[in-house]
């Protein structure tokens, strides 16, 4: 998209006139640390006008990679489960249970997955798993694609947040998505890369009320076989 034209106007016994304009340019680049080198060449044709080569502009810069993974789900909602069950969903009419990903960055990555303990607005035990008023993380399991599962037989536990993100190797069963979340050459709001789905089990002893915690989805580009991509 170029700016208006300035210069001399196209009126009276003049043979020539000098016009500028700016064009806007997107690269899509690797990032690396060491420097990369940019060109651009230009053509102009105006009628009458033989195409005219400006040369070539050459400029350097360094691309950082930059790795980040964007949730579309402010939380997960899993609704009223009663006691020894587990809690239902349908991705059609239950949306509140599936959180969307999307690569975020310029550089390929994975996602790690760890939460805290779900607790109650007055808990103040010291352990989840003898207290009655908080549940533990690995009560809530989370399965690839968006599909229901069975939580009893299937899905993966999620892992105790002692320190998010720690967990940069192994499979699922460890907390890492296991997938190459390719990078983005677009992104619009409805933009999606990768969708889980959660399920939680609630104790058979279990104190009611409103239980609440944290999950963590951290990218990373180290694969979970440990390598970088």
């Amino acid at each position: 998209r170029s700016t208006t034209g300035t210069g001399k106007t196209a009126t009276g016994a003049d043979t020539s006139i000098t016009i500028d304009c700016d064009q806007t340019v997107w690269f899509n680049a690797t990032p690396d640390d060491d420097v990369d080198y940019w060109e651009m060449q230009v053509y102009v044709t105006d009628e009458g006008v033989t195409d005219k080569d400006f040369g070539i502009d050459t400029s350097n810069t360094v691309v950082t990679a930059m790795n980040a993974i964007g949730v579309k789900e402010s939380g997960i909602a899993y609704g009223t489960v009663p006691l020894d069950t587990d809690s239902t969903f349908d991705g059609m009419t239950d949306p509140g249970s599936v959180t969307n990903m999307e690569n975020k960055g310029n550089v390929i990555i994975d996602v790690l997955l760890d939460g805290t303990d779900m607790e109650t607005g007055t808990y103040a035990g010291s352990s989840c798993t003898s207290d009655t008023d908080c549940i533990s993380s690995d009560q809530q399991k989370w399965a690839d694609n968006n599909v229901d599962f069975d939580w009893s037989s299937a899905g993966n536990v999620l892992v105790n947040a002692t320190s998010p993100g720690a967990q940069t190797s192994g499979g699922e069963g460890t907390g890492c998505l296991n997938h190459s979340i390719a990078v983005r050459d677009g992104h619009t709001e409805t933009t999606t890369d990768k969708d889980i789905t959660w399920e939680i089990h609630i104790p058979a002893i279990q104190q009611s009320d409103s239980y609440t915690g944290t999950n963590y989805f951290i990218s990373t580009t180290a694969s979970c076989s440990g390598g970088p991509y």
